[in-house]
């Protein structure tokens, strides 16, 4: 399924092209029939000759109305931009071009409707003209199609031009949400809200979330393009109902999802800002979603850059993500001040402001690396736990060290433990306890820092406290025997369900000596089998190479259920890095 949009000036044409599309008027209030013009978004869709369903929306063209085109923008796999050949090139034909560029939307193929009521040559000139002014906007020579609604004229090729411009889009990491653009009462059914789903497929019984108010509410009854269903999917148009939900908690610019942890709801963001003639402060007006609202707006750092960082603060809560693309409209008027994407809602200092502003301001194509919260945690703090796998130890030219679950800035990773090991040379002895206290990262981090050097035999922990590593005493009766248990296990490990109640300090003590190591708390090893294993695997592997699963089981003939963890531990030591099914080589053995 696939949804797409028509934009352009008022009286171009829009409403009667979806009318020829689709065989549906779109205009659906009493006063859009009488003045002829489309004030709210209309909705349409036709089944292609394969078979898939096309969703239209049209937008409103007239200037005082821009809120609500935007409204229908966000959800567009692609968009068709109507001029009429007697009027030509327009404003609003430009300022829903810079709306669509605003809000991320690919290149529009470009539409010249009524062509019925000029001569070729006129054609020949609107057509040089559409091209011109979509290719200085968007830098791609456009599509350009050549219509008459009224005669039908141009249709069947222009709907084989769309499948065509459909199937190659660019792919487009749309937010999981189905955004409301309007609700009404159903007898018999109750509230029931309309929107354009994207990033999530829904059934009826599914527990899903309104924000900004954070309601929790099953699904009810669902209907798509015209017809009750029991499942919809990525790109539908949606007509939903809710258990328990009334019209007024269905408000227009409402999110529905099933992830609402994707969104930070909040009034005050910070955003990259591509605009001119800014003040220091300015009140306007913002629309992202299918909400708009009154906005406070507060340039941080420089006021003459391409790229300008400002905190945008809103009247009322709104639910944005990072990456999200806005929109600031003047107040009151419809010129079009700035297009925006928001970076995050965290609390930043000042200093964290003076770096982020340097960062927007002289290289705003780099603020894409940062488009996930913990990455941009990453990049602000010096640490963050990331879980994705395409992940690999570099932000926008920094280094960064693998800690357990943590990446930590390589230079503060060396600073910190560099400090750590004069502090315990010079005392000896320190308690962990104050280790942890003074440590400027969280506990869980300085934890797995602490259990990474035991690991490297940099330090030990003895009780309660951490040592630096010494010529060791001689093992006990009680730590040889069980060493000599767990390297008589093998490459298979020992298993931890095995140690007996007794075992288990002497395991401890072996573990603050680095005699051993644990492996996803089920298999222990021996250091000496351990670093044997880490030699198998990492055999003829030179650093940056990758490897796959199989590949490490050439060397080291074990099933997945001990290989897969034991390529975790060597991740976690910094051996490797995981990249999609591949293991890449960071150091060797």
């Amino acid at each position: 399924m696939y949804i797409i949009g028509t934009a352009g000036h008022v009286d171009h044409g829009k409403s009667a092209l979806v009318k020829a599309l689709t065989a549906t008027d779109p205009d659906r209030l009493p006063e859009e029939k009488e003045r002829s013009l489309t004030i709210e978004l209309g909705f349409a869709s036709y089944t292609n000759r394969q078979g898939f369903v096309i969703g239209v929306i049209d937008v409103p063209g007239h200037e005082r109305f821009i809120r609500n085109m935007v409204s229908g923008v966000w959800s567009l796999d692609g968009s068709l931009l109507c001029v009429a050949a007697d009027d030509g090139w327009m404003q609003q034909s430009r300022d829903h071009a810079l709306v669509l560029k605003a809000m991320g939307a690919r290149l529009p193929m470009g539409v010249i409707t009524k062509s019925d009521l000029v001569s070729e040559e006129r054609l020949s000139v609107v057509k040089k003209q559409v091209a011109k002014e979509l290719q200085s906007i968007f830098g791609s020579e456009p599509i350009i199609h050549v219509i008459s609604s009224k005669e039908g004229r141009g249709i069947e090729e222009l709907k084989e031009s769309i499948d065509s411009y459909l199937t190659k889009k660019k792919t487009t990491n749309f937010p999981p949400a189905l955004a409301l653009d309007r609700s009404f009462l159903i007898d018999g059914v109750g509230a029931v809200g309309t929107g354009s789903l994207r990033s999530m497929e829904l059934k009826i019984g599914d527990e899903v979330t309104l924000l900004p108010s954070n309601l929790r509410a099953r699904i009810r009854t669902l209907q798509s393009f015209g017809k009750n269903v029991e499942r919809v999917k990525d790109g539908s148009r949606v007509a939903i109902s809710l258990r328990g939900i009334e019209q007024a908690q269905l408000p227009k610019g409402a999110i529905i999802t099933n992830d609402p942890t994707f969104y930070m709801c909040t009034q005050t963001v910070y955003v990259a800002l591509q605009g001119t003639g800014f003040k220091r402060i300015s009140q306007l007006e913002i629309a992202g979603f299918t909400w708009h609202d009154q906005a406070k707006v507060r340039i941080i750092g420089k006021l003459e850059s391409d790229t300008l960082l400002a905190s945008v603060t809103t009247n009322e809560i709104r639910p944005w993500y990072i990456g999200q693309k806005v929109v600031l409209i003047q107040s009151g008027a419809s010129t079009i001040r700035a297009s925006a994407q928001v970076i995050t809602s965290s609390t930043l200092n000042k200093e964290q402001r003076t770096r982020l502003g340097a960062l927007v301001n002289t290289d705003p194509r780099a603020i894409g690396e940062l488009f996930t919260a913990n990455r941009f945690l990453l990049w602000l703090n010096g640490y963050a736990q990331i879980k994705e796998a395409t992940f690999t130890g570099s932000l926008l030219g920094e280094s960064y060290q693998k800690v357990g679950s943590w990446y930590l800035r390589s230079s503060l990773f060396e600073s910190y433990t560099k400090n750590l090991m004069a502090r315990l040379a010079k005392d000896r002895s320190v308690a962990l306890a104050v280790v942890m206290q003074e440590s400027p990262f969280p506990a869980s981090l300085t934890q797995a820092i602490v259990t990474s050097l035991v690991e490297k035999k940099q330090i030990v922990v003895k009780g309660t406290h951490l040592e630096p590593v010494r010529s060791e005493d001689p093992l006990s009766r009680e730590e040889e025997r069980l060493l000599q248990k767990i390297t008589a296990a093998g490459l298979e490990g020992y298993p931890v369900k095995f140690l007996s109640r007794e075992e288990k300090p002497v395991l401890g003590h072996l573990r603050q000596r680095g005699a051993i190591l644990i492996v996803e708390s089920t298999f222990i090893y021996s250091k000496e089998t351990f670093d044997r294993i880490v030699s198998l695997i990492l055999k003829d592997k030179e650093e940056g190479t990758f490897f796959s699963i199989a590949e490490a089981k050439e060397h080291l003939p074990l099933s997945r259920k001990y290989i897969l963890p034991l390529l975790n531990k060597l991740e976690e030591l910094g051996y490797v890095q995981r990249i999609g099914d591949e293991r890449k080589v960071l150091k060797n053995a």
